[in-house]
Formats: C-alpha cells, structure tokens, sequence
C-alpha cells in the first residue's frame, strides 16, 4: 500500500522561519511558521501557521519581507504513499501540486508529513 524509505522516512523535516508576511491583500503579517515543503514551479513555499490553523503559500498568497530559516529540534515523519489511507494525527500532504493539511481521520495521498505519523490502512489507485 505504501512505500517507505530509510524505514520509516523519506527525510526528516526540522525547518522553521520567523518574520514578516505581506499578504495580497496588504495585510503584514509578524510571526513564526513551520516550513511544511516546496511547491510549483517558482521558489514556492507552503508554511503552516499554529495561530490560523492554515497553510500559507508563498508567493501566491503573501511574500516575505523578512524571513529567518531555523533548524529545529523537532523532527517530523515524511512517508510517500502509492495510493491512499486515513490519518490519526494531524497531517500535511502534498497532491503533486499543492501541500494541503488534514485532521485526524481525512483521506491522505502523495507525500505526507506529521509530527508523528500514525495512518490506518487504505487502499491502492
């Protein structure tokens, strides 16, 4: 059903920024956000904001104005799935395209990313 790799990660993800967001809307935005992974075809980036429980893309919704990346200590599991399963945590997965987040018991597919992946059985495409 799923694929993994260095047995359970694909790799470890322990990236986080602080700084300054402005929105299209022009709002400016101050704070600190867990890079969740790149997207598209330009320098996207999809951080996960604690506050607004969302995922803010950049630059499609907001840029930085200022921005300071951080190792953490924090590690987060990354699995690829070949085909689909629920989550029991809170989760990130990207559908080719887009990262999108899910509650615990969503449909996940592609690359996920938890804090500590749990995952129920699914099935295949």
């Amino acid at each position: 059903m799923y694929r993994n790799a260095a047995p359970k990660f694909i790799h470890p993800c322990r990236k986080d920024t602080d700084g300054k967001l402005r929105f299209k809307n022009g709002a400016i935005e101050e704070g600190s956000w867990l890079v969740i992974g790149k997207e598209g075809e330009r320098d996207g980036v999809a951080l996960w904001d604690e506050k607004g429980k969302r995922i803010i893309h950049t630059p499609e919704e907001a840029e930085f104005l200022r921005v300071n990346l951080k190792v953490t200590k924090d590690v987060r599991d990354t699995m690829r799935l070949a085909g689909w399963a629920k989550t029991k945590t809170l989760a990130y997965f990207y559908d080719g395209s887009k990262w999108k987040y899910a509650e615990p018991g969503d449909t996940v597919f592609g690359y996920v990313l938890a804090q500590s992946l749990e995952i129920e059985a699914g099935g295949e495409w």
